[in-house]
């Protein structure tokens, strides 16, 4: 007999950060995410997340606040911020995003590119905010698509959206008509950049 699995979960409109039903598997770039908040070797894919507990639930690693608002679980699914800063190896970046003083209101870029001069020019203030408010309008949402209206105020020339949603190099992202590049934003979730207007 197989289990039967019950969640008032979607029609409170809430996620869950971890899952309290059978977890056997989930994608790398999750499993990457956690380790890095479990302190583990991300490199290591012959050790699972120390939260899977095998053929039982899975623990989100939400200890740490900066976790809990990346994932969209104490912010919104969508964020928005002022900046972005990229950076060209995870390890690097798990490093950053895990330490104590690193808030959450500052996004993370995963590239090939170099590391953003203006993150190596400087010593950036991991507990700084440069998340801004804006309010985005869901005009349609499933499983694979989300459009949304949102105002861009010409006093913030660039602004980066986050979505607190495991990146996929199959997402496909377009901004007024015009195709945009998904960036990795936090090791595992999506970032695209937007210009003033609506």
């Amino acid at each position: 007999m197989q289990p039967t699995y019950a969640s008032v979960n979607m029609f409170v409109f809430q996620d869950e950060l971890g899952q309290f039903y059978r977890v056997d598997h989930f994608l790398q770039l999750l499993n990457n995410y956690m380790k890095a908040y479990w302190h583990q070797d991300i490199a290591n894919n012959a050790e699972r997340p120390v939260g899977m507990h095998l053929y039982s639930y899975l623990e989100f690693p939400s200890y740490h606040q900066a976790a809990r608002k990346i994932s969209g679980s104490t912010e919104p699914k969508i964020q928005f911020f002022s900046n972005a800063y990229k950076i060209s190896n995870d390890k690097i970046l798990s490093s950053i995003i895990t330490r104590g003083d690193y808030k959450g209101d500052i996004l993370f870029l995963s590239t090939d590119e170099p590391n953003d001069v203006s993150f190596r020019g400087r010593s950036l203030a991991l507990d700084a905010n440069e998340r801004l408010s804006l309010k985005p309008d869901i005009t349609f949402f499933n499983a694979n698509h989300v459009i949304m209206d949102v105002e861009v105020p010409a006093e913030n020339p660039v602004v980066w959206l986050h979505y607190a949603d495991i990146w996929n190099p199959l997402w496909k992202a377009t901004v007024n008509g015009q195709s945009v590049e998904i960036y990795r934003s936090n090791m595992a979730y999506k970032a695209i950049q937007l210009s003033p207007g609506k």
